[in-house]
């Protein structure tokens, strides 16, 4: 409506200098988005120098310093891990960690190459019921996909959220739409039916945990101690 108006009050030529403007909105969220997805990436879970299964992430900077955020349960075994950047797998270490937030911060081992760090920020609203979200992840074997959705509710430290998640899903950092950090892909809902004694998969109802305990300053304090 209000771009309908400005074009029956304008009159005589168009001002060429504004011709941009109405896609601004447009190229900021395409902007933010190419980020998020430049950003995902996959970790792999080794055994025997084979993939045994795999989780997400995001590669972050701030201050000059480089990390990795992802769900505490995907890195939380004894077996090898590694972070696909293109051909080439990057060991990680794992610098702090959060089992009741199922939150955990990783190094690598050489600053990545085929991923583009996003610039840690976070979103502290306390109620984002109703707001659009965006995460990029490796759900399952379908390879990266960006993936857009809507906070559904707040639960206690955590939300729901109507995406799309399967398991290789868990630790996509969850972002609102101006980028900053919301959460991070923990769990997909399960439906149990009379008809099977095994729960569904419901992949439109995933579980997420909040980051906005992840403030910058404890961000520097961990990647210090881990230097």
């Amino acid at each position: 409506m209000l771009l309908f108006l400005l074009g029956c009050i304008m009159s005589g030529e168009p001002d060429k200098t504004q011709s941009y403007s109405v896609d601004w909105v447009e190229v900021g969220y395409r902007r933010i988005t190419s980020d998020i997805a430049d950003s995902s990436i996959r970790i792999s879970i080794m055994r025997d120098g084979e993939e045994a299964g795999h989780g997400s992430g995001n590669y972050f900077e701030y201050r000059g310093k480089d990390f990795v955020v992802t769900a505490a349960h995907v890195v939380d075994n004894e077996m090898d891990m590694a972070i696909l950047d293109g051909n080439d797998k990057v060991k990680i270490k794992i610098v702090f960690i959060d089992f009741e937030n199922d939150v955990a911060i990783l190094k690598t081992e050489k600053k990545l190459v085929n991923s583009k760090p996003m610039r840690w920020v976070l979103n502290k609203s306390g109620n984002l019921a109703g707001s659009e979200i965006y995460y990029s992840g490796f759900p399952s074997h379908y390879g990266k996909l960006l993936i857009s959705g809507m906070v559904s509710s707040i639960e206690n430290e955590g939300a729901i959220i109507q995406a799309f998640a399967l398991p290789g899903s868990s630790g996509s950092v969850v972002f609102d739409k101006h980028g900053r950090a919301v959460g991070v892909v923990s769990a997909v809902g399960l439906h149990a039916s009379q008809f099977s004694p095994f729960p569904s998969i419901q992949e439109d109802i995933v579980f997420i945990s909040r980051v906005s305990h992840l403030d910058t300053r404890m961000i520097l304090e961990v990647l210090k101690c881990a230097e």
